[in-house]
């Protein structure tokens, strides 16, 4: 699956409120690959990459200024 189809297929699934937590819980599980409870950097680069849409360091920075509410280097759940 590429990214685009992944993100469409959430965004499905996401419509149905039941679904929603769910979605957001299997996502996380994916980035979290050691599920330490929190994405580290290379979790969330490797997982891009896998899904077919690398980023770069500047990309994944700036995604982290955004969403690492605790600024711990780290996405915890909650942050997700």
């Amino acid at each position: 699956l590429t990214f685009g189809e992944i993100s469409h297929l959430w965004a499905r699934f996401l419509t149905e409120k039941k679904h929603e937590e769910t979605m957001i819980r299997l996502a996380f599980e994916y980035f979290d690959k050691d599920s330490s409870g929190c994405i580290t950097t290379d979790e969330f680069m490797a997982a891009m990459s896998e899904l077919g849409d690398p980023l770069t360091e500047q990309e994944v920075a700036t995604f982290l200024k955004h969403f690492d509410v605790d600024s711990d280097g780290k996405i915890q759940y909650s942050e997700f």
